[in-house]
């Protein structure tokens, strides 16, 4: 029953189409080949929880059925979904991984669940932080374990530090000083570690995916966000946001915006 939460990806080289990465014979196990992986990812496809927020659909982790939900029907995700289709995609790229538990520890003065699934992932000179399903200011490149670290990742320069022996705290530098993005142990997760707290996240009632509606994902320049009813673009150093007035608009909005098709009504506005 299980045991397609482990199940290989069935197309790699359309998973590389699918963030425009080309050829799979062409992908280094190096920092640059990661980079460009995780940065396109974050660009093609969009963090979103519209199957647990509109549609009221179950979220499955099966490998197999998240594939043809990203892959072959071009929809996004949430971090249970994309980091665990990501790392699948690492593996069979010849990459040495490793999934563990975090918690997002942005915007909150209290230490909140471990409810988000951290991706590393090894290369020669460590482990690095990797992420393509946080939905929110996360680097658009790996960042290196390395305590006390300062790294610049495009235009914005993330800290990393190490709480204790096992934990870590990624944080990104703000005008106004730093924020904390992400708490996480290295601990290694498995796939079935991560069935539950997916579970709490899509069905309990105090769930944060259930509260409003989250559609993100990079551009070149920039960021693109949709929160219940209102997409802001930044880019370039400007800010335009456009409001959906009803469920035909936000589809076609879906649609322009960030390539999501989505056929049925919603049933919020």
């Amino acid at each position: 029953m299980f045991e397609r939460l482990w199940e290989p990806i069935e197309n790699v080289q359309d998973y590389l189409d699918r963030i425009s990465c080309g050829p799979s014979e062409e992908i280094r196990q190096d920092r640059e080949c990661l980079d460009r992986l995780i940065r396109n990812h974050q660009i093609f496809v969009p963090f979103e929880n519209l199957d647990i927020y509109d549609l009221d659909r179950d979220v499955s982790l099966n490998i197999g059925d998240i594939y043809e939900k990203v892959v072959a029907r071009g929809r996004g995700g949430f971090c249970f979904e994309l980091n665990a289709l990501f790392q699948k995609l690492l593996e069979q790229l010849g990459f040495e991984t490793k999934a563990c538990m975090g918690r997002i520890v942005r915007g909150k003065d209290y230490m909140p669940q471990p409810l988000h699934r951290v991706l590393l992932v090894k290369l020669e000179e460590g482990w690095h932080f990797c992420d393509v399903g946080y939905g929110g200011p996360m680097p658009a490149g790996a960042l290196l374990l390395s305590d006390g670290s300062r790294q610049r990742v495009k235009d914005t320069w993330f800290r990393v530090r190490q709480i204790s022996h096992h934990e870590w705290e990624i944080s990104r530098e703000k005008e106004d000083g730093e924020e904390g993005l992400v708490r996480f142990t290295e601990q290694e997760q498995y796939p079935m570690d991560f069935v539950a707290p997916s579970f709490f996240c899509c069905k309990h009632p105090d769930s944060y995916f259930r509260a409003r509606r989250i559609v993100n994902r990079c551009l070149a320049d920039g960021n693109m966000r949709l929160w219940d009813d209102t997409v802001t673009i930044e880019k370039d150093g400007k800010t335009e946001q456009v409001v959906f007035k009803d469920g035909e608009e936000l589809r076609e909005g879906l649609r322009k915006y960030f390539g999501i098709h989505i056929l049925t009504e919603f049933s919020k506005n």
